[in-house]
C-alpha cells in the first residue's frame, strides 16, 4: 500500500502506514461506531448495474480548512470532497481514478495542493481549484513526491521526495515550476508544515540524537520532529515523543509543534507535552488550528473540532455518495471431465542447447530434451519437482533441481545425457535452483534461498568436488538467475534495489557479481528508475561472445550491447513486439530461444526475424474411473446448519451421483467406512502461494490438512501452469489450482513474483497472454495505478477472468471483484468504519481477511502447541520453512500478559467485524498468506480466529467451502456434497461443527473421486509401495 510503512502501495493512505505495524503490536480491531453491529442487516449486496452507496464515516482520511472558514477539504476514501464547515452534503473535486491525498488548501482560497497517483509516474504533487477545476500535475518524474504544504505566502510548496533515493524535504516555486532539496541527511525526512513566518520548516524524521530509544515497535524506526531553516539550513530538533508521530503543525507563535501519536494502545494529541483527545481514535494526519484554542482533525470517523483544554469535541457531521458499478459476467471455469490429451502450456525455463539443435525445459514435472523438430522425451520421471535444467558448454550434461533426496529440498544434480546418470551436486539446507554453468563447464552458478522467501544467496559450486561458495547476498528480495561473463571472472543478476528506507518497493538493478573476490557493483544507468527486468525467468543472459545481454524489459525481448566487463555501452534495443519470456542464447551469439505466450520461438539477432520452434507435448488428466461409497457417520453438506446422520455418498467416477441414507446393499467395490466420523466438503484456501522452493510435499502439505483446492494469489509466469498440469495429470500430489496470472504492480515493485507495468502497451500484452495462457483471475498488487486497475477489471470481464487487489476503493466502484488483507481496512487503533463496512456490504465484494498472517496465528499457536507440534509439518515442510514461525511464536509466549490480551482483544474484535460484515449481507471468504505461516494449518487458524469472533463452526466452514467456490465460479463443481458435484471431501476424526478445532483431525482425503489415505499422503506411495507418477 502506498503511503505504508512497509510499502508505498497506493489505496491506503498514511494512516495505514501505521496500522500494519501498530495493529501486530496487539491493538484491538472493532467496527466504528456508526459501522454495521452483528444482527444488524444493510440493504442487499448490489446486484449488475449501478447502485448508490452513501457512507457518513471515513477510515483514515485527513481534513483541511480553507482560509475563510467556510469550507472543509477532505481525501475520503482517495478522493477530494468539499464538506460546508458546519458539515453537510460532501462534493467530489478529484476525478475517481486519481488517488488523491493529504489536501492543503492555498492561502487565497482557491486551490488545492494534494499527493496524487494517476498513471506509471507514481505519486506526484497537483493541485486542483477548490470547485474542482483545473486539475494540474505541477511535479512529475519516476520518484515519488508526497505531502504537500503550502507556504503562508502562497508562493512555495513543501513536499516529501525520494528524489535522492531517500527521502528529503523539497520545496516548489509555484511561479517558476522550479524545486529544490532542503535537507539533506540519511534519514528519513518528510511530513513538512511551514512555520508561521515561512522561515522555517517542521518535518518528521527518523535522525535520532545520541541516547534517544531506537525503535517504537519491532523493526521500525522511532520517528521525531525536526524543523531547518530554509535560508540557512540550520537545523534543530522539536519534539521526541515516544511513539508513532504524524505530521506536525506550528503553533501560532511557531514556538511548538503538535503532532499526532499513537502508542501504549491508545492515540492523541500532543501539545507541548499535553495530551489531547486522549480517549479518541485520533487518525494520524496534520491537526490544523482553525482559531487560537480550536483544533480541526480526524477521528472515529468524523471531523472534529475541539477546544484545547475542554474534555469534549464537536462532531462536524458529512454524507458522500459512492456510486458503485458491479458488472454480470460469467467467470471461466475448469474442464473437469474430459479425459482427451491437453496442450501442456506450463513450459518452464527452455534453454536452447550451445549447438541449437535441442531444447530442455521441464513440464509436468519433469525434466525433457526435445531435438527441434521432434517431439521431447522425458529426461526424469517420478513424482519430485524436477526444475531449471541448463546445459553444459560441450552440451554432454544437464544440471537441474530436484527435491528427491531424503531432505526434501531443492538440491543441484547433474544428468550426464550419454549415460543416463544423475549425480546429486548440492547438499545445502536450503533449497537450490536458477543454476547456470560457467563457460569452462568446471563450476555452477546458482541461487540459494534464505529462509522464508526473504531472499536468496548468489552460490558458486565446483563441479568435480561439491564445494560451495557464496558470491553475493540479497537478504531483501530474490534475485534473477545468474549469468556468466564469457571469461567466467564475472556474473550477472537483476537485484532487487529499494528504492528507499522508507517503503519497502523497488527496481530491478542489472548487477555484476564478481565470481572469485570483489564487491558487487550496480549498474547504475541502465534503465535508469525502472526495473531491468519484467519478472521471474525474464534474464538477463549474457551472450556467449560477450558482446551483448539478452533480457525482457517492458514485457518484450530485449538487447543490450556491454563492454568485456559487462557494462552497457548502449541503450536497450527491442526485438519483438509481443510479450516475451526465458530468453537463451545459442553457442554462436546468434540466436535466441524465448517462449512467446504459448509458443517457442527462435529469433536471428542480425535481422530479427523469428521463426516457430514446434513442440507437441499433451497430458492426459487423471480422473478415475469406477464407483466408490462413503459410509458416513456425520455428513455435513456444506449448507445446512446441521449435519445428517448415517448417510452414504455415492461416487461415479470423479462426481458424486447421490447423497441418500445409509443401504448396506449399496456397500459393494470400494467403500471408505467413516461411519464413526465426521464427513464434510474439501476445503479451499483462497489466498495461498504454492512456490518452487518448498518443492512437491507443499502440495501433499496442503492435503494433509483437508485442504483439496488452493487460489494462489500471485501466480509465477508459467511456473504455476506447470503446477497445476503436473498435478492434473497425477504426476504429482496437490489440491485443484485456480491460479492468478502473474500479479502486476507499478514501476516499482515488492516482490519477484510481481511483474513491473509501466505502459498501457506493456498491460495489454499482459492481459492478452493471461488469458491465453488460461489463467484464473487477475491480482493487482500495490503500486499499480488505478487507471491501470480498472482496465484490468474490464478486460476480465470480458474474458471471463475476475480481479481481486489490496484495495477498497475505487476498486469497488469499477466491479472489481475481491479485496485481500482486512488490515488495511482499519484504523491505527483497529476501528472499522462505516464506508468500509457499507461498500463491502452493498457491492458484494470478496473479502479474503487473512488475519492469521497478522499475527493470529502465532498467537493461537502460542496458546495451543499442538498447532506447530505436528507430524504432518515436520514431515512435509522443510525446517528452514517453519523455523521462522517457531521464532516468531516463541516470542509471543514471551511477551508480558498485557500485551498478550491486547492482541488476543484486536483478533477476536477483528472477527467479529467479519462476522457483522457476513450476517450484513457481505462475502468474507478464508485464506491465509501461507507460506507467511506454515501452509495447510495455517487456514485452520484463520477459521478458529473467526470462531473466537463468534462465528459458529458452521459459518467459518462456509467461509472454506461454499461460500469460496462461489466466489471462484465453481459453485457447480465445489464446496458442497451434492449430487452432480465433484467428490471433493474429507474425514475428519471428531465433530468440527461443535468444536472447530477437529477439522485439523483429518483422517482420509477425497478429492477428484480419488481416496488418499493418509500414509500416501504422507510418504507419496500408496500402501502397496508404488508412488504417484505415472
Amino acid at each position: 500500500m502506498k503511503g505504508a510503512a512497509m510499502s508505498s502501495g497506493k489505496t491506503l493512505k498514511y494512516a495505514v502506514m501505521i496500522l500494519a505495524i501498530v495493529a501486530l503490536a496487539g491493538l484491538a480491531i472493532v467496527v466504528g461506531t456508526g459501522g454495521l453491529r452483528a444482527g444488524d442487516r444493510s440493504a442487499p449486496a448490489a446486484g449488475p448495474g449501478t447502485v448508490d452507496v452513501t457512507i457518513t464515516e471515513g477510515t483514515n482520511f485527513a481534513v483541511a480548512l480553507s482560509p475563510d472558514g467556510k469550507t472543509l477539504v477532505a481525501d475520503l476514501l482517495g478522493s477530494l470532497w468539499t464538506i460546508p464547515a458546519q458539515g453537510g452534503k460532501a462534493t467530489r473535486i478529484s476525478d475517481e481514478l486519481l488517488e488523491a491525498r493529504q489536501p492543503s488548501v492555498s492561502p487565497a482560497g482557491t486551490q488545492v495542493a494534494f499527493q496524487g497517483f494517476y498513471d506509471a509516474d507514481g505519486w506526484d504533487i497537483w493541485t486542483v481549484g477548490t470547485d474542482g477545476s483545473n486539475p494540474k500535475r505541477v511535479t512529475s518524474g519516476p520518484y515519488d513526491d508526497l505531502e504537500p504544504q503550502w507556504s503562508h505566502d502562497g508562493t512555495r510548496i513543501a513536499f516529501s521526495s525520494d528524489r535522492s533515493r531517500n527521502y528529503d524535504i523539497w520545496i516548489l516555486d509555484t511561479r517558476t515550476g522550479n524545486v529544490r532539496r532542503v535537507t539533506k541527511d540519511p534519514a528519513q525526512d518528510y511530513a513538512p508544515a511551514w512555520s508561521p513566518d515561512d522561515r522555517e520548516i517542521a518535518f518528521l524524521s527518523t535522525r535520532q540524537k545520541p541516547g534517544e530509544a531506537s525503535s517504537p515497535g519491532a523493526g521500525q524506526p522511532q520517528t521525531s520532529v525536526w524543523s531547518i531553516d530554509v535560508d540557512t539550513g540550520a537545523e534543530r530538533q522539536l519534539s521526541a515523543t515516544r511513539g508513532r508521530l504524524g505530521p506536525p503543525t506550528w503553533s501560532g507563535d511557531g514556538k511548538q509543534a503538535i503532532y499526532t501519536v499513537i502508542a501504549d494502545g491508545g492515540a492523541r494529541i500532543e501539545i507541548g507535552g499535553q495530551s489531547v483527545a486522549a480517549g479518541e481514535d485520533v487518525f494520524p494526519y496534520r491537526v490544523q488550528w482553525i482559531s487560537p484554542g480550536d483544533l480541526l482533525y480526524t477521528a472515529d470517523g468524523k471531523i472534529k473540532r475541539r477546544t484545547v483544554g475542554s474534555d469534549r469535541s464537536q462532531t462536524v457531521e458529512f454524507s458522500a455518495t459512492i456510486p458503485l458499478r458491479r458488472a454480470n459476467y460469467t467467470k471461466r471455469t475448469h474442464d473437469v471431465d474430459s479425459r482427451a490429451p491437453r496442450r501442456a502450456l506450463g513450459i518452464v525455463r527452455p534453454v536452447v542447447s550451445p549447438d541449437g539443435k535441442r531444447v530442455a525445459f521441464a513440464a509436468l514435472g519433469d525434466i525433457w530434451v526435445m531435438d527441434i523438430g521432434s517431439k521431447p522425451t522425458r529426461v526424469t520421471s517420478d513424482r519430485f519437482l524436477d526444475a531449471d535444467p541448463a546445459w553444459s558448454p560441450d552440451g554432454s550434461r544437464l544440471v537441474y533441481s530436484s527435491d528427491r533426496a531424503e531432505t526434501g529440498n531443492l538440491d543441484l544434480w547433474i544428468r550426464d545425457l550419454r549415460s543416463g546418470q544423475d549425480r546429486r551436486l548440492t547438499h545445502l539446507p536450503n533449497a537450490d535452483y536458477g543454476a547456470t554453468w560457467s563457460p569452462d563447464g568446471k563450476r555452477i552458478a546458482f541461487l540459494s534461498m534464505l529462509p522464508h522467501q526473504q531472499g536468496a544467496a548468489v552460490d558458486v559450486v565446483d563441479v568435480d568436488s561439491g564445494t560451495v561458495s557464496e558470491r553475493y547476498r540479497s537478504a531483501q528480495r530474490i534475485p534473477s538467475n545468474p549469468t556468466w561473463s564469457p571469461d567466467g571472472r564475472v556474473l550477472l543478476v537483476a537485484a532487487f534495489d529499494q528504492y528507499s528506507q522508507r517503503f519497502r518497493e523497488g527496481i530491478w538493478k542489472l548487477t555484476l557479481i564478481p565470481a572469485t573476490d570483489g564487491a558487487p557493483q550496480i549498474l547504475e544507468d541502465v534503465l535508469t528508475d525502472r526495473s531491468a527486468v519484467s519478472g521471474i525467468d525474464e534474464g538477463p543472459v549474457w551472450s556467449p561472445d560477450g558482446t551483448r545481454i539478452a533480457l525482457v524489459n517492458g514485457g518484450v525481448l530485449r538487447i543490450i550491447a556491454v563492454d568485456a566487463t559487462g557494462k552497457p555501452r548502449g541503450e536497450a534495443r527491442a526485438l519483438t513486439t509481443e510479450a516475451a519470456h526465458a530468453p537463451s542464447w545459442t553457442r554462436d551469439s546468434k540466436s535466441i530461444l524465448y517462449l512467446a505466450t504459448d509458443r517457442l520461438k527462435m529469433l536471428s539477432v542480425a535481422d530479427g526475424r523469428s521463426t516457430d520452434v514446434p513442440l507437441d507435448l499433451t497430458y492426459q488428466p487423471s480422473i478415475p474411473a469406477g464407483g466408490l461409497i462413503v459410509h458416513a457417520g456425520r455428513l455435513w453438506n456444506g449448507r445446512d446448519d446441521q449435519a445428517q446422520t448415517d448417510m452414504d455418498v455415492v461416487v461415479d467416477g470423479n462426481r458424486i451421483k447421490a447423497v441418500q441414507p445409509h443401504d448396506t446393499r449399496l456397500h459393494t467395490g470400494r467403500v471408505v467406512d467413516a461411519s464413526n466420523q465426521t464427513l464434510i466438503p474439501g476445503l479451499i484456501e483462497m489466498h495461498g502461494h504454492f512456490y518452487r522452493e518448498y518443492g512437491e510435499a507443499l502440495g501433499r502439505l496442503y492435503l494433509a490438512y483437508g485442504i483439496t483446492t488452493d487460489r494462489d494469489t500471485a501466480g509465477m509466469q508459467y511456473r504455476s501452469l506447470e503446477i497445476r498440469e503436473a498435478t492434473d495429470a497425477g504426476v504429482r500430489l496437490g489440491p485443484r489450482f485456480y491460479f492468478s496470472a502473474p500479479a502486476l504492480d507499478g514501476t516499482r515493485v515488492a516482490f519477484a513474483e510481481m511483474y513491473a507495468v509501466d505502459s498501457t502497451q506493456q498491460l495489454d500484452r499482459e492481459l492478452e497472454r493471461s488469458s491465453r495462457l488460461g489463467y484464473d483471475f487477475f491480482k493487482m498488487y500495490v503500486k499499480l495505478p488505478e487507471t491501470f486497475q480498472k482496465r484490468i477489471v474490464e478486460y476480465g470481464h470480458q474474458v471471463g477472468m475476475p480481479s481481486s487487489s489490496h484495495f477498497l476503493y475505487p476498486a469497488v466502484t469499477f466491479g472489481a471483484d475481491g479485496t485481500e488483507h482486512v488490515g488495511g481496512r482499519a484504523s491505527a487503533l483497529g476501528n472499522v468504519y462505516n464506508d468500509q463496512m457499507q461498500l463491502l456490504a452493498r457491492s458484494g465484494m470478496e473479502l479474503c481477511p487473512t488475519i492469521a498472517v497478522g499475527g493470529g496465528f502465532n498467537q493461537l499457536a502460542a496458546d495451543d502447541a499442538t498447532l506447530m507440534d505436528d507430524e504432518r509439518l515436520r514431515v512435509l515442510s522443510p525446517d528452514w520453512a517453519i523455523e521462522p514461525t517457531r521464532e516468531a511464536v516463541d516470542r509471543v509466549r514471551q511477551a508480558s500478559p498485557v500485551a498478550r490480551q491486547q492482541a488476543w482483544t484486536r483478533l477476536t474484535r477483528l472477527s467479529h467485524a467479519l462476522l457483522t460484515l457476513v450476517r450484513s449481507g457481505g462475502v468474507v471468504i478464508a485464506g491465509t498468506d501461507a507460506p507467511n505461516m506454515p501452509a495447510g494449518v495455517g487456514l485452520h487458524g484463520e477459521l478458529e480466529l473467526y470462531v473466537k469472533g463468534g462465528f459458529t463452526p458452521v459459518e467459518a466452514l462456509r467461509t472454506a467451502t461454499v461460500t469460496a467456490a462461489d466466489a471462484l465460479g465453481a459453485g457447480a463443481d465445489l464446496g458442497t456434497i451434492a449430487p452432480g458435484k465433484l467428490a471433493d471431501m474429507v474425514v475428519i476424526d471428531g465433530n468440527p461443527l461443535t468444536r472447530i478445532e477437529d477439522a485439523r483431525r483429518v483422517n482420509t482425503v477425497i478429492k477428484n473421486g480419488q481416496v488418499l489415505d493418509m500414509k500416501l499422503i504422507m510418504t507419496g506411495q500408496s500402501s502397496n509401495g508404488t508412488n504417484t507418477s505415472p
